[in-house]
């Protein structure tokens, strides 16, 4: 006879522990999960490696639940909660990462950077894909992909004060980037094929770019040393680019500077200082970095399951 139970598994750490914690050093991290969100639920991961692709290690992002019928064979087939990340961004001073994820109706989580103490930090927050962080002001900032609300989402660092701060006039807000010195917010929208910004409470919302070089955009970065604006776009013509314009221009200086041999690309990240480009190759399944200009591309990190999106932990 077949009984119904519900089983909370313990929460994996490091598959490749070395001396210490393993996450000691300017880093990448990069969320991993499958295209089908019933196995992504099951199978995903955040990735660390350092910046030249070495000392790779993963962590299971969150505690799965397991609920179901138990048959003899102690099988338990399906599983509930666990995680599916999206948008990641690191908090380099208090050794912070932070992940949105679509899974228990969309929820901002946080953790160590080796994957301990994990946190939900915002709970109910639609579909959440990209996200950024204001550590100038405290703030975290994500893009709500819900079809039925899409938004811009804020709260501070705790949790606390979470928002929808731009609702209207949105289909699909894919990536995010935050200027707080600047005090704007970068968003791209998938479907309105167009990039905007907003001051950082939302107010004073303005069209960065729209039209062909901004089709399908979905990964979006900030060069604030050279302030430049680096994001994904895609055309069956092209297939995936990865441009950059002027910050403070209107989007008509867009230069491709898309590395050779890339696939199907989706979040990006920028390294001004160290003068690279990060990205996720959802055709390859791997990340990889180039020279701020496309050139000199590498492959760091292969055989993922479906890559998402990139950050950077680097001082």
């Amino acid at each position: 006879i077949e009984k119904y139970r519900r089983v909370e598994t313990v929460q994996v750490y490091p598959e490749e522990p070395d001396e210490g914690q393993g996450a000691v050093g300017p880093a990448i991290y990069v969320t991993d999960g499958d295209s089908n969100p019933i196995r992504a639920e099951r199978r995903s991961k955040i990735w660390r490696v350092n910046l030249d692709g070495s000392a790779s290690r993963s962590f299971v992002p969150w505690p799965r639940v397991h609920f179901g019928h138990v048959r003899s064979d102690g099988r338990i087939p399906r599983y509930l909660d666990g995680s599916n990340p999206n948008g990641i961004a690191v908090d380099v001073a208090n050794r912070k990462i932070y992940w949105a994820d679509v899974m228990a109706a969309g929820s901002i989580r946080s953790s160590n950077f080796d994957g301990s103490d994990t946190t939900n930090v915002a709970s109910d927050v639609g579909s959440p894909q990209g996200l950024a962080l204001d550590l100038v002001n405290g703030k975290i900032y994500w893009a709500n992909q819900d079809p039925s609300t899409p938004s811009i989402g804020s709260a501070n660092l705790d949790g606390s004060n979470s928002q929808n701060i731009v609702t209207s006039t949105l289909t699909s807000p894919t990536g995010i980037a935050v200027d707080a010195d600047g005090g704007k917010i970068y968003w791209t929208d998938w479907a309105l094929h167009k990039i905007e910004s907003a001051d950082l409470d939302g107010s004073n919302r303005q069209e960065f770019l729209t039209g062909v070089n901004a089709n399908n955009a979905s990964g979006l970065a900030l060069d604030l040393v050279n302030s430049k604006i680096y994001w994904v776009s895609w055309t069956l013509a092209t297939g995936s680019r990865i441009q950059r314009a002027d910050l403070d221009g209107d989007g008509s200086d867009a230069e491709v500077v898309t590395p050779a041999g890339v696939g199907i690309l989706w979040g990006i990240a920028v390294d001004a200082e160290r003068e690279k480009i990060y990205w996720v190759d959802q055709t390859a399944n791997n990340m990889g970095s180039a020279n701020l200009d496309g050139s000199n591309p590498r492959v760091l990190l292969r055989e993922l399951m479906f890559p998402k999106y990139v950050a950077l932990g680097v001082w």
